[in-house]
C-alpha cells in the first residue's frame, strides 16, 4: 500500500525558498527535490527505491547532504514547523517539548556505529525527537542503540532555547530522569515526567504523553504525521474555561476587517490577552518557586509598555512582585519587541550570505515584520563587540600544528573599492581539535603583517607552536621564526607544484609532473634529493628557475620527510585552510565588494561560528598521530602538560 504523502503548499514553498541560493539557473526544480526528501523521511523508504516521479536518487541525496552540512536543511524544516503551527492557531513556537527514542535494526551489511538494545532486543541504532503536542519534530539525534537515553538525548539540548526560545518544559520518561533531567533544569526549562491516571490498571494512555509515541511510529510508517490528538483533547477535558469574551471578540474582529483593518490588526485584542495570560502564569510559577524555597514575596501590581509585533502595537501589563525577583521570560525586561526570536533569525540569514534586501522580504513575507536597512545594521551591528572579544580570546599555551594563509575581499574604503587580505589561522591543540585561532585584516598579504600577527599570537597566550604549514610568501617563515624560533616551518608543497607549473610549457607539463611526483612522493629526503637531481639532469636547461626554487626551498619544502605517514599527510599542504577558505567564499560569494571592513568581519565570524559547529571530534587517527608528535617533541609537549 502507498504510504500517505502531501507534497509541499504553495505557502510553505514560499516560506522556505529564501534560503536557497537563486543566484544561477538549475537543471532540477528544487521545490521537487525538498518534495523528494520529505517523501523519504515521511515514509522511511530507502533511497534507492525513491518514487520514479521524482529526480534520481542521487541528485536528491547530494542536496539532502549538502544543505544538512550547510544547516539549510534544518532551517527550512524549523520554518514549516512555524508554518504549520501557525495554520492550527498555536504560537509559532512550542512551549512543552516531549522527548522519546526508538531503536531501529540495521542491516549486517551497513557499517555505521551501532549496539543492542537490550530492552527491545535490537541490533542498529536509535533515533531521539522533541516533538511538540501537535507531532511536529523540531530536533532529532541518532546514536548506537545500546547508548543510555538520558545520557545521549543531552544532545539535543545544545542551543534549545536559542533555537526554539518559546520552550518552557519537556516531557520525558522514566528513563530520562537524572542526567538528562538535570541538564534541562540547568538551560532553564523545566523537566516532567508524565503522571499514570489514578485509578487505571494494565496498560493506559498518559496525557500528552502519547503524542510523542505515535509521532515516533509516524515517522517510519508511512502514515501522515500527525497534527492532533484525541489523548491532548482529553487531557484538555475539565479546565477551568478562561474569562475571555471571544463572543464579542469576533465581532469585534469583524467589524474591523469591515473597516479596511488587516487581519493582523483585527487580531491584535486577543494576542494581548493570550501574553498577559502567560505573564500571569510565569508570577504564578515564581512566586510558587519562591514560597517553596522559604522567600517572603507577593504581587505587587502591574507596569504597563507598548511592544511591538506582527500584530502592531499592543499595550501590556507586565505583573510585578513584591522584592522585585521577577524576572518576565515573554517579554524580558526593556525588550520592546514581542518574539526577541527575530533578531536571532535576522543573524541566521545574515550568516548565510543573504543581503539585507532579502532578509526584508523574507520577513516581510513570512512574518509581516517591516525593517529598514538601518534596523537591520543595528540588529546586526549588535555581534561587533563579540567579534572583538573573540578576535582576543586567550588561547592555549601550545599547538600541535598551525596553518595560516590569507584570503582575499574587496571592500569599499573612502569612496573607492580596495582589496583586503583577511589572514586565517587554524590550529590543531594536544586533542586534535581544530579551530579558527585568529582573523586579521590588511591591505595585502605581506610578510611583516604577518610578523605583527605572530607577535598578537604570542600575546594572547601561545607560548610554542610544534609545526606550522605556511605557502611561500618571501619573509614568512622567517616572520614565523622569529617569534617562534623551535617551530618548524613546512612550505606547502603544493604551492610549490602550482607555482611550477607555471612555468612549464603546456606540452611538457604532464611528463614534468610524472617526474616531479617521484621527487615530493619519495619515502626518504636522500632519495627524494636524488630525484630531484635527475629532475635537474632532464629538465634544468629548459625550465632552470623552476629548479632553482626547488633547490632555494629544499630545506623547508622537505621537512614532512622526517616523520611517520600520519603526520606527512596533515603538514605537506595548506589544504586545510584552502578548505577552510572555500567554506567562506560559499558564504561570501554574492557580495561584490563589502561596505566596509566591519560589515566583512561581521559575515565571516557569523559564518565561522556556522562552521566550526561541526568541528567537534578530533582529527582522524588522532591518538596515533599524537603519539608520534610525542617522540619528535617529547620535551616540549611535557612542558606545557604540566601546567
Amino acid at each position: 500500500m502507498q504510504p500517505q504523502f502531501e507534497r509541499l503548499t504553495d505557502d510553505q514553498w514560499k516560506g522556505i525558498k529564501v534560503f536557497l541560493n537563486w543566484q544561477r539557473p538549475r537543471k532540477y526544480d528544487l521545490r521537487e527535490i525538498f518534495d523528494a526528501i520529505l517523501w523519504i523521511t515521511r515514509t522511511g523508504t530507502q533511497w534507492r527505491n525513491l518514487d520514479s516521479s521524482f529526480p534520481h536518487w542521487k541528485i536528491v541525496y547530494y542536496y539532502f547532504e549538502t544543505w544538512g552540512k550547510r544547516g539549510i536543511f534544518e532551517q527550512m524544516c524549523h520554518t514549516l514547523n512555524m508554518t504549520e503551527r501557525i495554520q492550527l492557531e498555536r504560537s509559532t513556537e512550542p512551549s512543552l517539548l516531549l522527548v522519546d527514542s526508538q531503536s531501529v535494526k540495521l542491516s549486517p551489511m551497513i557499517y555505521e556505529d551501532r549496539g543492542i538494545d537490550g530492552n527491545k532486543k535490537i541490533n542498529g541504532r536509535k533515533r531521539q525527537i522533541l516533538v511538540d503536542v501537535v507531532g511536529r519534530i523540531w530536533k532529532a539525534k541518532v546514536h548506537a542503540a545500546h547508548q543510555h537515553d538520558g545520557v545521549e538525548g543531552i544532545g539535543l539540548l545544545e542551543n534549545i532555547t536559542e533555537q526554539i526560545p518559546g520552550v518552557k518544559k519537556i516531557m520525558g520518561d522514566k528513563a530520562y530522569r537524572g542526567s538528562f533531567a538535570e541538564a534541562v533544569e540547568m538551560t532553564g526549562l523545566v523537566f516532567e515526567t508524565p503522571v499514570r491516571p489514578k485509578g487505571t490498571k494494565g496498560f493506559a494512555v498518559e496525557a500528552k504523553r502519547w503524542v510523542v509515541e505515535e509521532t515516533v511510529q509516524n515517522s517510519v510508517s508511512g502514515e501522515k504525521f500527525i497534527t492532533f490528538t484525541k489523548n491532548t483533547h482529553e487531557s484538555m477535558k475539565g479546565k477551568k474555561k478562561e474569562d475571555f469574551d471571544y463572543q464579542n471578540f469576533e465581532q469585534q474582529a469583524i467589524k474591523a476587517m469591515y473597516e479596511g483593518k488587516s487581519l493582523e490588526q483585527a487580531l491584535g485584542p486577543l494576542l494581548k490577552r493570550l501574553v498577559e495570560a502567560s505573564l500571569q502564569g510565569e508570577m504564578q510559577s515564581h512566586l510558587e518557586s519562591e514560597k517553596a524555597s522559604g522567600a517572603p514575596n507577593r504581587r505587587n501590581g502591574k507596569t504597563g509598555k507598548t511592544v511591538r509585533s506582527r500584530f502592531g502595537p499592543l499595550e501590556v501589563e507586565t505583573p510585578r512582585d513584591r522584592s522585585g525577583t521577577y524576572e518576565p521570560v515573554l517579554i524580558p525586561k526593556h525588550e520592546r519587541r514581542l518574539g526577541n526570536s527575530v533578531e536571532q533569525k535576522i543573524l541566521s540569514m545574515y550568516s548565510m550570505g543573504m543581503s539585507y534586501r532579502q532578509i526584508q522580504s523574507h520577513l516581510q513575507e513570512l512574518y509581516s515584520v517591516e525593517l529598514s536597512e538601518a534596523q537591520l545594521t543595528n540588529i546586526t551591528d549588535k555581534i561587533l563587540p563579540v567579534v572583538e572579544e573573540w578576535r582576543n580570546r586567550p588561547l592555549e599555551s601550545l599547538y600541535a600544528i598551525v596553518w595560516l594563509d590569507a584570503i582575499h575581499y574587496k571592500v569599499r574604503h573612502e569612496g573607492r573599492v580596495v582589496n583586503r587580505a583577511i589572514y586565517c589561522i587554524i590550529g590543531v591543540n594536544m586533542e586534535g581539535k581544530k579551530d579558527v585561532l585568529g582573523l586579521y585584516v590588511s591591505e595585502n598579504e605581506g610578510s611583516k603583517f604577518w610578523l605583527q600577527v605572530m607577535t598578537q599570537l604570542q600575546q594572547r597566550g601561545v607560548q610554542d607552536i610544534l609545526i606550522t604549514c605556511i605557502d611561500n610568501l618571501k619573509g614568512f617563515a622567517e616572520a614565523v621564526e622569529t617569534i617562534f624560533p623551535q617551530t618548524e616551518v613546512q612550505l606547502c608543497v603544493v604551492h610549490q607544484i602550482r607555482n611550477s607549473l607555471k612555468y612549464v610549457g603546456s606540452k611538457h607539463q604532464k611528463e614534468f609532473m610524472r617526474d616531479l611526483k617521484q621527487v615530493y612522493q619519495a619515502p626518504d629526503e636522500s632519495l627524494a634529493r636524488v630525484k630531484l637531481e635527475a629532475l635537474k639532469e632532464k629538465w634544468g636547461k629548459l625550465y632552470p628557475v623552476v629548479i632553482e626554487s626547488w633547490e632555494n626551498n629544499w630545506d623547508r619544502l622537505t621537512r614532512y620527510f622526517q616523520y611517520p605517514a600520519a603526520i606527512r599527510r596533515i603538514i605537506y599542504t595548506t589544504n586545510t585552510v584552502e578548505g577552510f577558505h572555500r567554506q567562506l567564499r560559499k558564504v561570501t560569494k554574492t557580495k561584490s565588494a563589502f561596505t566596509s571592513d566591519n560589515a566583512l568581519m561581521k559575515l565571516l565570524f557569523l559564518a565561522i561560528e556556522n562552521i566550526t559547529e561541526k568541528w567537534t571530534s578530533p582529527l582522524q587517527n588522532w591518538s596515533l598521530t599524537f603519539s608520534q608528535l610525542d617522540i619528535y617533541f617529547r620535551d616540549r609537549i611535557r612542558i606545557h602538560l604540566r601546567q
